[in-house]
């Protein structure tokens, strides 16, 4: 003797392996700006060139309109969701009159390792 499901039942089931299969999504990682920015920070060397820098670190992302030797690099990465943190590392570079490279400002750095060891 067969045995049919109810149909509510069959709704059930159904609606309960479609609310499973809803919490299991991938979350999708967006990034802002050029992953090789984060490696290329960490090569940027005072008395550097313009050209240098941009060679390193690519064209500047945010050129000021009245300070043009201040240039500002920046990445983000954040994860979908609600409750996700993006990451930010940015970075200022200031430059003399001649293009050189004076002064790099760490302006916000999420990657920073920090040491807990002591």
């Amino acid at each position: 003797m067969n045995r049919l499901i109810p149909l509510s039942s069959l709704r059930f089931l159904l609606l309960a392996l479609a609310l499973l299969a809803s919490s299991c999504a991938y979350k999708v990682e967006i990034k802002q700006g050029d992953e090789t920015l984060l490696e290329g920070i960490e090569q940027l060397q005072i008395g550097m060139t313009q050209d240098e820098v941009v060679q390193l670190l690519g064209p500047v992302q945010t050129p000021r309109l009245f300070k043009q030797n201040i240039w500002i690099y920046a990445y983000q990465l954040r994860s979908a969701g609600f409750t996700s943190k993006p990451q930010l590392r940015s970075v200022e570079l200031v430059f003399d009159a001649n293009g050189t490279l004076q002064v790099i400002r760490e302006l916000h750095n999420d990657y920073a390792e920090t040491d807990d060891a002591n």
